[in-house]
């Protein structure tokens, strides 16, 4: 891999700069969590202190030039720029970085509570995604890693990146994948060999940060975590962490534009100004309510079903909101629902369900997918305290990160979420799981996650609605259940 050229943007990150009194003309700079420091020497500081994000290499060096400061040579402040990056001092981009975003909070990051997280090892998160693009700092460090491990583990082989074309049309790396998916660095054991033998500062960017989400919107960064599978022993108060604390990256850190999931490729961002009764306004109004309803103690998973139906068809239920999901009517309806979409789900991801790796994401996404096939008519209508309390703060941070984004409607998306936490309890009422004190059991929570990663994918909700005249069919008989006797069909 060729290294940046002098199109790259250096971005100097926030440092602590203290001048060291027995070395006059040096300075030591310190960053990140753990501290990690470099003394530079005021020529190269005054240098460093260039790299504002906006300009290129090429174009600062060109500035300097013409400002007289005379450079050993063109290529000088990439070269610099390069060996600052290597220790984490300085961000280099393929495209300018973003300053002028509103932001929130003393890391300039916000999110709908503190974070709560404890990495817990399981591995899981290294398998069924794509790992890329990787920063051009972590394909650099590959043949020193590879140099450390394949001793250890012979069968890893030079082939450990992957080429990648971006929506831009330019091309990027991932990691290759080794069985079921999994990342080719994933051990036996679960856990990365990067991170065991070498340390979690070697590993990508987006590894580091996973499964924290950050979403630019028009508000600034969203912070949050919805798709960790051991999230729900992690959640609750009194295990909050910052974002440094949990992935030793200082928030400057975290925004290089080119890789997903940081600075997304995709960012959630609405009209800060809608017209009033425009569609950006009432996607902005949906977005505020489904959030507080899931902030409602009060609420149930009825009420947020109910709300998303009457929104989307206009006009009022036959059921109320309490009702809605104790009607044998309604269950049989969302059950032939989602037997329907596990048949069409098993087609669509049979190429891969057969190679899994025991209890790893693959595995239970097929598990998963097998037990909707079957889901009973008369199906669980009510929540535990804690699948409730888990399952809406999942749901908070679906809306909240904008994942409704991927659906065609943010009312597909609230019903899709409610089939998916209904699902997951269907699924543990059936093993008979309680819950574990204040905690949902693992069945529900593992299953829960399944969905929602199955879900995000867009191609994946056409399984459970085809279109969006299936999914006004769906509301049309969810709204006429109840209304007679016989109850609805379809």
């Amino acid at each position: 891999m060729a290294p940046p050229s002098g199109d790259a943007y250096p971005y100097l990150c926030k440092a602590t700069i203290t001048p060291l009194p027995d070395r006059p003309g040096e300075f030591e700079v310190t960053i990140g969590n753990p501290p990690r420091r470099v003394v530079l020497g005021s020529s190269a500081l005054a240098l460093a202190q260039e790299f504002d994000g906006q300009r290129t290499c090429a174009e600062i060096a060109s500035a300097l030039i013409a400002d007289g400061v005379p450079l050993p040579s063109p290529d000088f402040v990439l070269a610099m720029a390069q060996q600052l990056a290597q220790i984490g001092l300085v961000l280099l981009s393929h495209q300018p970085i973003e300053r002028n975003v509103k932001v929130r909070g003393e890391s300039g990051l916000f999110s709908t509570n503190p974070l709560r997280h404890r990495c817990l090892g399981c591995g899981r998160s290294c398998q069924g995604h794509i790992i890329g693009p990787l920063e051009p700092e972590f394909i650099e460090r590959v043949p020193d890693i590879l140099a450390t491990l394949q001793p250890l583990y012979p069968e890893l082989t030079d082939e450990v990146l992957v080429p990648m074309e971006r929506d831009s049309g330019a091309t990027a790396h991932r990691l290759a994948f080794g069985r079921a998916r999994a990342c080719v660095f994933l051990g036996d054991d679960g856990l990365c060999r990067i991170h065991k033998h070498i340390g979690p500062e070697a590993k990508p960017a987006m590894c580091r940060f996973f499964p924290i989400r950050l979403v630019q919107t028009e508000d600034g960064f969203r912070v949050g975590i919805s798709r960790c599978y051991e999230a729900h022993k992690t959640y609750k108060e009194g295990l909050e962490q910052t974002i440094a604390e949990i992935t030793g990256m200082q928030p400057d850190e975290l925004l290089p534009p080119e890789v997903r999931g940081l600075s997304p490729s995709e960012p959630g961002i609405l009209n800060d100004n809608p017209e009033p009764g425009s569609r950006e306004a009432r996607r902005q109004q949906l977005e505020h309510h489904f959030m507080a309803m899931l902030e409602d103690p009060q609420v149930t998973l009825g009420h947020l079903l109910h709300f998303a139906c009457e929104v989307a068809q206009g006009q009022r239920l036959a059921l109320p909101p309490t009702q809605l999901l104790e009607d044998p009517a309604t269950t049989r309806i969302i059950a032939r629902r989602l037997r329907s979409f596990g048949q069409r789900a098993l087609a669509t991801h049979a190429h891969y369900l057969d190679d899994t790796l025991p209890d790893g994401h693959i595995d239970r996404l097929g598990r998963l997918l097998d037990f909707i096939t079957q889901y009973p008519d008369e199906g669980v209508t009510t929540l535990t305290p804690a699948q409730r309390d888990y399952s809406f703060h999942i749901l908070r941070e679906w809306f909240f990160l904008r994942d409704w984004f991927r659906h065609p409607s943010i009312e597909a998306s609230a019903v899709t979420m409610a089939l998916g936490v209904l699902t997951a309890a269907e699924l543990a009422a059936g093993a008979d799981e309680g819950d574990q004190g204040d905690l949902p059991g693992d069945l529900f929570a593992h299953a829960l996650i399944t969905w929602v990663r199955l879900v995000r994918a867009p191609d994946n909700v056409t399984d459970l609605f085809t279109d969006q005249e299936d999914f006004g069919l769906f509301l049309t008989d969810l709204g006429e259940a109840g209304a007679s006797p016989e109850g609805a069909t379809s």
